[in-house]
């Protein structure tokens, strides 16, 4: 009997293993995603504010959405992301400021992301066209 239940919590152990590597992460997807920017807030006792800018290869919607849902958020506080792509130009700062970043690179940021406090993530292409 004692033999069976060691076997039992090795194949449970072994599962828990192989799911924790298997998950599907951010440098898993195709792109060539890169963090060009990134702040956060300091208030520790109220909603966590996450602002960061990154870059893509290419404009693979379904890849930049993909990557916006796995992007830390917490709960009762916002994540943003903006994406511009490489060749082009990109901010190397971001604040928390309501500018986020220079208005010089808004014609470059190619997609605006935002997920609430409730995990739902919003995907905005080319967010600040006219």
């Amino acid at each position: 009997m004692k033999k069976y239940f060691l076997i039992g919590v090795f194949l449970i152990i072994a599962l828990m293993i192989y799911s924790m590597f298997s998950e599907k992460n951010i440098h898993d997807l195709e792109g060539g995603f890169k963090e060009v920017a990134y702040t956060r807030n300091e208030n520790n006792t109220g909603p966590v504010v996450r602002i960061y800018a990154f870059t893509v290869e290419d404009t693979l919607w379904n890849n930049i959405s993909q990557h916006a849902e796995l992007l830390p958020h917490t709960k009762y506080g916002t994540t943003e992301a903006y994406y511009f792509l490489a060749k082009g130009k990109y901010p190397s700062e971001i604040s928390l400021n309501e500018k986020r970043f220079d208005p010089q690179f808004k014609k470059y940021c190619i997609a605006k992301s935002v997920t609430d406090g409730q995990g739902r993530t919003t995907l905005n292409r080319f967010p600040f066209r006219e």
